[in-house]
C-alpha cells in the first residue's frame, strides 16, 4: 500500500507540472543574477574625463551621460575650467559621453577649426581615463608689449607681459628662462630684437619686437667750439620755412589690439633761455593711454627722442641750445604698445636774456677804455655846465654895457626933449626901479627883460 502511494506521487502528471515550473523559475533566477552581476562590474564610477580648453579658464564645460561625482549640477555634468582644464571625476566607465558645449560668462563659445569635438560622442573605457581637446574662439590669455617700440642704440625700453591665470611662463627669442605669470623688465639690446613668451598649459606664444637704430653721427665742432654762455646775444639760427608733415601711427603687429590712440591735440611749445615748455590735450584710447613719447628736431627731418613714458600732459625739455629753433612732436601710447599719429608743433626759438636788436652793431669798447668810461662821463658833464654858466655871464655883461651906453648918448637926450612937457603922473613900478645892490644876478636879469618889453621899437637893448 505504501509503495503504491509513492509510485502515485512520481507518476502523477500534476506533480511533474509543478516540478517543471520550479525548475524554470530557478533557471530564470540564475540568468537574471548573472546579468545583474555583469552590469555591476562594467558600470564602474572611477573614470576621469579631462577636457582641455585652451585660453578659456573660468569657462563651463557640459557633458551628456551618466552624472559624474564632481558635477556642479544635479541634472547634468557641468565642471568649470581651471588652468585650461575641466576635469570630471567619478564618471561611469565603459560607456559613451558627448561634449555638448562650452560657455563663458553665460555665453556659448564658438568652436574653431576641425576636431573641436562639440556635440561629438567619445568613449570612456572601462576602468580607465580619457582626455579630449576642444579648440574655441580665442580669448587672450597671454599678452606682451614693449614701450617704446623703437629706441636709439644705448637707450632702454620697458618689456611687460601678463597671463590671465598667472601661471609660469617660458621666454625665448631675445630672452630666455622661466618667468612669472606677469611682470616687467628694462631691456637695452644692441640691435633689433624680438621677445617671445608662452604661458600655461596652452603654450600659445606671443611676441613683441623692439627696433634699435644707430645714433646720428656727431657733427664736427664749429669754431669757436664752446657753447654760448647764458645771456649770450649771438644771432639765432635761421627759422625753418615750413612745418614738417605729421607722422603716421605705429601699430604693434604682435598685439591683438590693433587700434592706436587718438592724436594728442592742442600742442603748444614756448621757448625760454635754457628750456622749452610743452603742453597738449590728453589723447583717447578704448583700453586707456599709458603714456606719451616726446621727440625733437632742429630741421623737421631728423628726430630724436627726449622723453618717454610721460604720464602727464606737459613736458619741460632742458637739453636745448640757446638761440636755436626746434620742432617737437608728441605721440600717445596704449597698453598694447600702439602709438598714435604724432602731433607736431611749430618751430619754437629758445630766447636769450637780451633781446636781439635790428639796429647797428654796438661800438666795441676796449678793455683799457672800460675802466675810465665812468670818470670821463662825469668830467665831460662838469665842463658842459661850466661853459654854459660862463656864456650866460658874458651875455648879461654885454647887455648891461649896451644899455648904459644908450642912456649916455645924444640920441637918448633928443628923444627926451621930444616927449610931452607934462606927461601924466605915473607911479614908478617896481620893474622901473634901479637895480638894488643887494639884488641877485637872477633878479637883475629878470628886471632887465621886463623893461625891454616897454621900450619903443628901434630902442637899443638895455
Amino acid at each position: 500500500m505504501l509503495q503504491t502511494q509513492k509510485r502515485s506521487i512520481y507518476t502523477n502528471p500534476a506533480t511533474y507540472k509543478y516540478i517543471v515550473v520550479w525548475c524554470a523559475l530557478a533557471v530564470v533566477a540564475c540568468v537574471g543574477a548573472f546579468f545583474v552581476r555583469s552590469l555591476t562590474v562594467n558600470a564602474q564610477t572611477s573614470g576621469i574625463i579631462n577636457v582641455i580648453v585652451d585660453n578659456h579658464s573660468g569657462a563651463q564645460v557640459r557633458l551628456s551621460g551618466p552624472r559624474c561625482a564632481n558635477s556642479q549640477s544635479l541634472t547634468e555634468n557641468i565642471v568649470t575650467v581651471h588652468n585650461d582644464f575641466a576635469t570630471f571625476t567619478g564618471c561611469q566607465t565603459g560607456i559613451n559621453y558627448t561634449l555638448l558645449n562650452v560657455s563663458y560668462s553665460g555665453k556659448y563659445v564658438d568652436p574653431k577649426g576641425p576636431g573641436h569635438k562639440i556635440n561629438q560622442a567619445f568613449h570612456l573605457p572601462a576602468g580607465g581615463n580619457t582626455s579630449i581637446q576642444v579648440f574655441l574662439s580665442p580669448i587672450p590669455a597671454t599678452t606682451i608689449s614693449v614701450s617704446p617700440t623703437s629706441i636709439v642704440k644705448g637707450s632702454s625700453a620697458t618689456l611687460k607681459w601678463t597671463h590671465r591665470n598667472d601661471e609660469s611662463c617660458t621666454a625665448s627669442g631675445g630672452w630666455s628662462g622661466t618667468k612669472p605669470g606677469s611682470g616687467s623688465i628694462s631691456v637695452s639690446p644692441a640691435s633689433t630684437t624680438t621677445y617671445t613668451i608662452s604661458c600655461g598649459l596652452s603654450s600659445i606664444a606671443r611676441s613683441a619686437t623692439l627696433t634699435v637704430t644707430n645714433p646720428p653721427p656727431t657733427p664736427a665742432p664749429s669754431t669757436p667750439s664752446s657753447k654760448p654762455s647764458s645771456g649770450s646775444t649771438s644771432k639765432p639760427s635761421s627759422k625753418p620755412s615750413s612745418i614738417p608733415l605729421s607722422a603716421p601711427p605705429v601699430i604693434n603687429q604682435n598685439s591683438e589690439d590693433q587700434t592706436p590712440p587718438s592724436m594728442p591735440s592742442g600742442l603748444t611749445a614756448d621757448g625760454f633761455e635754457n628750456y622749452v615748455l610743452l603742453n597738449w590735450d590728453a589723447a583717447d584710447d578704448s583700453e586707456g593711454v599709458t603714456g606719451y613719447i616726446i621727440e625733437r628736431s632742429s630741421d623737421g627731418i631728423d628726430w630724436e627722442e627726449v622723453g618717454n613714458g610721460i604720464t602727464g600732459v606737459s613736458y619741460t625739455d632742458e637739453t636745448v641750445e640757446t638761440n636755436t629753433y626746434y620742432f617737437y612732436r608728441v605721440r600717445a601710447v596704449d597698453a598694447a604698445g600702439n602709438q598714435s599719429e604724432a602731433a607736431i608743433s611749430e618751430a619754437v626759438l629758445t630766447s636769450s636774456t637780451e633781446e636781439d636788436s635790428e639796429g647797428p652793431e654796438p661800438v666795441a669798447v676796449t678793455e683799457n677804455a672800460k675802466g675810465g668810461s665812468s670818470a670821463g662821463a662825469v668830467i665831460g658833464t662838469i665842463l658842459v655846465l661850466l661853459l654854459a654858466l660862463g656864456g650866460g655871464a658874458v651875455w648879461w655883461i654885454k647887455r648891461r654895457r649896451a644899455s648904459q651906453a644908450y642912456y649916455d648918448s645924444d640920441l637918448f637926450l633928443a628923444s627926451q626933449a621930444q616927449m610931452p612937457q607934462n606927461p601924466p603922473t605915473q607911479q614908478p613900478s617896481s620893474n622901473d626901479a634901479a637895480p638894488h645892490a643887494s639884488m641877485s644876478l637872477k633878479d637883475m636879469v629878470l628886471q632887465d627883460l621886463e623893461r625891454n618889453k616897454h621900450d619903443p621899437p628901434g630902442s637899443p637893448p638895455r
